[in-house]
């Protein structure tokens, strides 16, 4: 996205949410700018506005950082990255066997491996006879609980940089205002 499309962003958003206000000041909409385009700088203007339509399907307020990580589940699913507990599931269950369970192992994902934790796992599961509904059950538990995880990782991340980007911009609007008053202005104790 350019930084050119924000307006066209905010415009979108203030009709499919009404709460949904545009900056009032300019100090307001460097802050819009900011945190907004530093959450939706990596995606087109296509998948941003998708994201909002779907999340407003859901939500009735504007929440920046949770649909920069829709753009960010939308982008990973066009260029196949995207990792989901069913694909994950149906790798593993493909991989499960006695004689090729190291060559299986190698041709899983990082993120496969990480919940296998080794060809011995894919041997010994081989030999159950329908991979049971227990080691399903505690392997998608197990995909679950690492993508929630995984996901809360990115939504702090994603925050930590909105709160970064503001504290700088609110350093630069201080310094700016500490330049004008510390002629003008003395404390005396």
């Amino acid at each position: 996205m350019k930084k050119e499309e924000l307006p066209l962003v905010y415009g979108f958003a203030s009709c499919i949410w009404p709460s949904f206000r545009f900056p009032k000041d300019n100090l307001e909409e460097k802050i819009f700018d900011t945190v907004w385009y530093g959450t939706l700088k990596n995606f087109s203007l296509k998948l941003i506005l998708t994201a909002m339509q779907e999340y407003a399907t859901a939500n009735d307020f504007c929440n920046i950082t949770k649909i920069g990580m829709l753009c960010k589940k939308y982008n990973q699913m066009l260029d196949g990255t995207y990792i989901d507990e069913e694909t994950t599931i149906a790798h593993i269950q493909s991989a499960v066997s006695w004689d090729n369970c190291r060559e299986n192992f190698e041709k899983l994902s990082p993120f496969e491996k990480e919940i296998v934790q080794g060809p011995h796992m894919l041997a010994r599961w081989s030999r159950d006879e329908a991979f049971s509904s227990v080691i399903l059950s505690n392997l998608r538990k197990t995909i679950r609980n690492k993508l929630e995880f995984q996901r809360e990782q990115e939504f702090l991340q994603i925050s930590n940089i909105q709160c970064e980007s503001l504290a700088i911009e609110n350093k630069k609007q201080l310094s700016v205002g500490d330049n004008h008053e510390s002629d003008s202005v003395r404390v005396l104790w």
